[in-house]
């Protein structure tokens, strides 16, 4: 009894330990250009669209997602510290442009809903509220972390205002936290 239970425990371990499954999503080289306050060189970001990520879950799939577009104020401050943390990590970062040419139809913003409903906030009627930047990370299939906004204390007046020195560090520690877990 003993052997069987270790061999079961050490199945439950090994399983959890899986590596990362590996989805081949069409993408493109995302233009990052837009997002002026990236520091130095830029990530790997791959444009790709939420039909792909469906994909990713469905085929149980392993990646970073970012959700956002570039004349979103809280992306423009989100992205260079998800810039940051992929380059930290060497992790590949799929995008997804919201406001982009390929919009899903009802149905596929739908299914994708139901997948990450988890992560989102609800209105009083118990509806997801989807919103940006949103980020998450998803390994064979299933959802590691998440973070939507920027971080809680912050919110821009104006288009100068930034995060200081301390919310970009602790965003930067958020996303390095949701890849780190998403590949380890």
């Amino acid at each position: 009894m003993k052997k069987v239970l270790l061999f079961l425990i050490c199945l439950l371990m090994a399983a959890g330990c899986a590596a990362p499954n590996e989805v081949e999503l069409k993408t493109t080289e995302a233009d990052m250009t837009p997002f002026i306050w990236i520091r130095g060189e830029t990530a790997d970001f791959r444009q790709t669209t939420w039909t792909e990520v469906i994909r990713l879950f469905t085929e149980k799939g392993t990646g970073v997602v970012y959700y956002g577009y570039k004349d979103c104020a809280y992306c423009q401050r989100a992205v260079p510290e998800l810039n940051e943390a992929a380059k930290e990590n060497g992790a590949v970062i799929y995008y997804v442009d919201v406001h982009g040419e390929e919009q899903p139809d009802e149905e596929q913003f739908n299914q994708l809903m139901e997948l990450i409903d988890k992560t989102l906030d609800h209105d009083e009627n118990g509806e997801p509220l989807f919103y940006v930047p949103y980020v998450i990370g998803i390994r064979n299939g299933k959802i590691q972390g998440s973070h939507t906004s920027l971080v809680d204390g912050f919110k821009p007046q104006d288009a100068s205002d930034q995060l200081s020195d301390e919310q970009r560090a602790r965003l930067r520690g958020i996303f390095s936290d949701i890849i780190s877990k998403t590949f380890r």
